[in-house]
């Protein structure tokens, strides 16, 4: 065989073989993604929760733990505090719901019962969708969480702790939407909370929180649900993606809510907010 020949057609077929690996990589290249994604981070996945057991509520059912005092909620490494008092039918911290009823209800009869929807009207992957509900602290004073002193996370309702012990995680997202009941009291005022002009907010702020119970940030991470201080706008209603990387490694997130309208006994505004696809990235050594 002529040497130049099989020389030529050697370098021909090793070109078609690195064509056809190419494009079978590219094919593949969504797949491959995924799995370096799960191996990379770890996502809150509400999808499959069960609420086949739940309490029915309008739009849908709730967690059958969310008044039961001992239950605990936790979805995968997450576990979402959850404090209940079952003589006082009352709870906070957090609870799941699918409800896809965002209506205001103080035409049918007050929140109490119903308490349990988002503005979006359902969870990130769609109506009807399990989600996370949270009834929460206002913010502390700011004496109450110093960077650098120890911060008693079980003194506080909306906590979040990542329960996994054979790795160590960087908080990453979040995707956080504002609830009906805070959003029909700041859009037009009710009983307790008065309507909202310019100059008000209301806000989530979220820290993170080591292994050692210390703030892994001076500032935490903050969302404005609602943002009036330079002139009334329209308030979103949708899902929004809240960047948490400033957080830095955590073991703890925790979440509190701050608004504007305050009065001799606290927070006027309902202080409840909606989360979903939280996401953290695990740390390689």
């Amino acid at each position: 065989m002529n040497f130049k020949f099989s020389k030529k057609l050697f370098v021909q077929l090793l070109f078609i073989s690195s064509s056809i690996l190419f494009l079978s990589s590219c094919n593949n290249d969504d797949d491959t993604t995924e799995l370096v994604d799960q191996l990379k981070y770890e996502t809150l996945d509400l999808s499959k929760f069960d609420l086949s057991d739940g309490t029915a509520t309008a739009g849908g059912k709730i967690w059958s733990g969310t008044y039961k005092e001992d239950a605990e909620l936790t979805s995968g490494i997450f576990k979402f505090k959850h404090t209940a008092w079952p003589e006082y039918y009352t709870w906070m911290g957090f609870t799941v719901s699918n409800s896809s009823d965002n209506s205001d209800q103080i035409a049918t009869g007050g929140w109490l019962d119903n308490q349990w929807g988002t503005m979006a009207k359902g969870g990130a992957d769609g109506v009807g969708k399990p989600f996370l509900v949270s009834f929460a602290d206002h913010k502390p004073a700011e004496s109450v969480l110093q960077f650098g002193k120890e911060v008693n996370v079980d003194r506080f309702s909306s906590v979040v702790e990542i329960v996994d012990e054979t790795s160590k995680y960087k908080a990453k997202n979040v995707k956080l939407a504002i609830a009906p009941w805070p959003y029909y009291g700041i859009l037009n005022g009710d009983s307790y909370a008065r309507k909202f002009e310019k100059g008000d907010y209301f806000a989530v702020h979220i820290y993170g929180v080591t292994a050692a119970k210390q703030l892994t940030t001076e500032k935490p991470v903050t969302h404005y649900f609602v943002d009036f201080r330079n002139g009334v706008n329209t308030i979103s209603t949708n899902w929004q993606d809240v960047d948490l990387s400033a957080l830095g490694e955590v073991k703890y997130l925790l979440f509190f809510l701050e608004t504007t309208d305050v009065g001799q006994w606290g927070a006027n505004t309902a202080l409840y907010f909606t989360m979903d696809k939280l996401k953290v990235e695990k740390i390689t050594n």
